[in-house]
């Protein structure tokens, strides 16, 4: 198990693994360069394209992830106290 400070890098491991391997899926698609009797072709095309993708979206969301949350704690209202 992973410890629990450690909560944030793994839900930003999760999130940007699943959304990266969502969007070059439909970037391969989009891209119409294989026809679905080709399966094989796509599936490789599609991973190296999420893998070649990926090593930049992690860091870059862990970087980001922070200053986000500081942004949108600037403009949401605080929770009230409960009495």
């Amino acid at each position: 198990m992973i410890p629990a400070r450690y909560q944030q890098l793994a839900f930003v491991f999760f999130m940007t693994l699943l959304m990266g391997l969502v969007l070059s899926f439909v970037f391969e698609l989009q891209a119409g360069l294989y026809g679905f009797d080709e399966a094989g072709r796509f599936v490789a095309s599609w991973l190296r394209r999420f893998l070649g993708t990926y090593v930049i979206v992690l860091p870059v969301v862990v970087v980001v992830n922070p200053i986000a949350k500081w942004l949108t704690s600037l403009v949401t209202a605080k929770p009230k106290a409960s009495s």
